[in-house]
């Protein structure tokens, strides 16, 4: 969640494509291009725990080279988490979270939201989610009505 990475790159990493000393993720994006993600230290620390904790676990049924596998109890597939799976793990939270009307592509733009509130800068939400023209980084800069009324109010 905190990469702002598409569904469908996380099915497709590899343990190979993790650097968790430098913090980065080197995902398969849609067209085949890699983009590398920034991880915070809380969040490599949760991926050497599942590592640790919990992949060897299902490595034993699902001998592939994906960073996230399916459980071992699945009885079909290719070890790899599925869009599907992933979908069903983010209704699963939400329900639990009392959080309705969000998507894991929410996730994607509450992050492009954050690092304009943290930083201003638009090249920074382009370098992290991956855009590869400023264009499609900008929605992330566009004010709400609220937000310009407090900000002319606060002079």
């Amino acid at each position: 969640m905190e990469t702002g990475m598409r569904r469908a790159a996380v099915t497709r990493l590899d343990r190979a494509q993790v650097d968790l000393a430098g913090r980065r993720l080197m995902a398969v994006e849609k067209g085949g291009a890699t983009h590398t993600y920034q991880i915070s230290r809380e969040g490599a620390q949760a991926i050497a725990d599942y590592l640790v904790h919990e992949r060897m676990q299902d490595a034993a049924r699902w001998p592939a080279p994906a960073l996230f596998l399916a459980a071992a109890t699945v009885s079909q597939g290719t070890g790899r988490l599925t869009v599907r799976v992933i979908n069903t793990i983010w209704n699963a939270v939400c329900r639990v979270a009392q959080v309705r009307g969000r998507t894991p592509h929410s996730a994607r733009h509450a992050m492009g939201k954050h690092i304009i509130a943290k930083t201003g800068n638009i090249a920074a939400v382009q370098q992290q989610l991956g855009h590869r023209q400023a264009a499609y980084a900008m929605q992330y800069a566009r004010s709400t009505t609220t937000e310009l009324t407090r900000v002319l109010d606060d002079r």
